[in-house]
């Protein structure tokens, strides 16, 4: 094993955060209390306000010298989780970059020697190493959902695996499932992170999505897949606006899926890719147009079912565009002078 001193850390783990010192204690804790010890822990403070900064210098006043705070300026929307981890990218000196959120934790000590051993175990350079987590409810109550890779365990139970239980798989294999990765399961090679331009800043929504799916698309590496779960996902409450999932819209968070999936279409270099991307594109302008229809703003309601059809054609759909082409002829009659 690595030790700490080595004067390059193998691992560089970025935690973003923002106004959420006590959650963040946990996250920063679980990444302490890893095993593997030649890592570097590196903080990113989204401008938080004056009475978390007090918190947050308390703990960074405990820490030992291999974590490290970053301290961004004062924002009303802060500078996003996208800007802060590229940061924490960009001030790394680690091989490979591990992402943990700062209101989810790591639950498996050893996860990171696992994924050392993982990693240096094979004689072709490793692009991304990926691995599960559980998600649970604000009541504390596991989901049942199947959000990540979970689904590639049977999917892929007859592909030869490593004697570290791992599975090498490619674009082929990872579109198959109806997940991604999260960023608290995803460990990616700093150089090839860089390579395809890390995070998009201008995503504030699934973003990690977006990452992944340039990462299987583009990796010229191995992608090792561990079927462990080894972190703790907290799904955010719907009725607090602290976190990303939380903060934005439905309508704008559909916009960022479909700038996600219109890079995709545009950008990608496998049809598996571009597979993906059509059909979620298509299901989020139906969510879209069911949102607007919900808004009574049949217009644009409209508007966005006759995209969703032109993405792929039902006759289910098509005779509800044209209910919705109906009602906003209607509408316009009665409101004459709406527009």
């Amino acid at each position: 094993m690595d030790n700490s001193t080595s004067q390059v850390p193998f691992f560089s783990v970025i935690i973003p955060t923002r106004n959420r010192p006590i959650l963040f204690k946990r996250a920063l804790e679980s990444a302490i209390n890893q095993t593997f010890d030649n890592i570097e822990i590196i903080i990113v403070n989204d401008g938080s306000d004056d009475k978390s900064m007090k918190m947050y210098r308390e703990i960074e006043s405990g820490c030992q010298a291999n974590v490290r705070f970053y301290n961004l300026i004062h924002r009303p929307k802060g500078h996003g989780s996208s800007y802060s981890r590229n940061y924490g990218a960009q001030v790394s000196n680690g091989q490979y970059l591990c992402f943990l959120d700062d209101d989810d934790l790591w639950i498996d000590n050893e996860h990171l020697s696992t994924a050392h051993e993982s990693i240096k175990s094979h004689t072709e350079i490793v692009d991304a190493y990926y691995t599960n987590q559980k998600a649970y409810d604000p009541n504390g109550q596991e989901s049942s959902n199947c959000i990540w890779l979970e689904d590639l365990i049977s999917r892929f139970e007859d592909t030869k695996q490593d004697n570290l239980g791992n599975t090498v798989l490619d674009v082929t294999h990872l579109t198959k499932s109806n997940g991604f990765s999260h960023l608290n399961c995803s460990i990616i090679r700093k150089e090839f992170f860089e390579k395809i331009g890390g995070m998009d800043e201008d995503i504030r929504y699934e973003s990690d999505r977006d990452l992944y799916l340039r990462t299987i698309d583009l990796a010229q590496g191995i992608i090792l897949f561990s079927p462990r779960f080894i972190a703790r996902h907290n799904i955010p409450n719907a009725k607090k606006k602290d976190n990303v999932s939380t903060a934005s819209s439905d309508i704008e968070r559909f916009i960022y899926q479909l700038r996600m999936y219109n890079k995709g279409l545009i950008f990608s270099k496998t049809s598996n890719v571009r597979d993906v991307c059509i059909r979620n594109k298509m299901y989020i302008l139906k969510k879209m147009t069911e949102e607007l229809y919900r808004n009574k703003d049949y217009e644009k309601s409209a508007s966005f079912s006759r995209q969703a059809l032109g993405v792929r054609f039902s006759l289910k759909w098509f005779l509800f565009s044209l209910y919705l082409s109906g009602l906003t002829l209607i509408y316009k009659v009665k409101n004459p002078t709406s527009e």
